[in-house]
């Protein structure tokens, strides 16, 4: 690793190499934060925030609701836990910048077949709801 980079490095500790996050960085950053009040989000390492000064970084990897939509009410609580970790951020009066995959596909533009992807893991109409309903309020 090139020394004048500064990394963190948020892993999994539900299942070894299952998902995780990181982020790195040229400046020095002050804090990090590596939950946002999930427990199982918090275990899959699925967040990463650091703080610059004026501005925190989050590098997030949202779960998938998976294969039949089984983990389709984990993901809802996630989403909300999200956002509230998202406004907390926010309420510190710092500029908040996300980055990562949010894994949900929010138009039909987004997808190669809407009619096909219809209710898979990341188009199904409760995964877009829930983005337009915690982000759009979210600022």
């Amino acid at each position: 690793m090139d020394p004048d980079w500064y990394s963190i490095f948020n892993s999994s500790t539900a299942r070894k190499g299952y998902s995780g996050t990181a982020v790195f960085s040229r400046r020095y950053f002050h804090s990090v934060y590596r939950a946002i009040g999930h427990n199982a989000g918090d275990a899959e390492g699925r967040v990463t925030s650091i703080v610059l000064d004026g501005v925190v970084v989050v590098c997030v990897y949202t779960m998938n609701s998976g294969i039949g939509l089984k983990r389709l009410p984990l993901r809802m609580s996630w989403d909300a836990a999200f956002r509230r970790h998202i406004r907390r951020l926010r309420a510190q009066g710092k500029t908040v910048i996300v980055l990562g995959d949010l894994n949900v596909a929010r138009s039909e533009l987004d997808v190669y077949d809407a009619e096909e992807c219809s209710g898979i893991p990341g188009f199904s109409d409760e995964e877009r709801e829930s983005l337009r309903r915690h982000w759009t309020p979210a600022g």
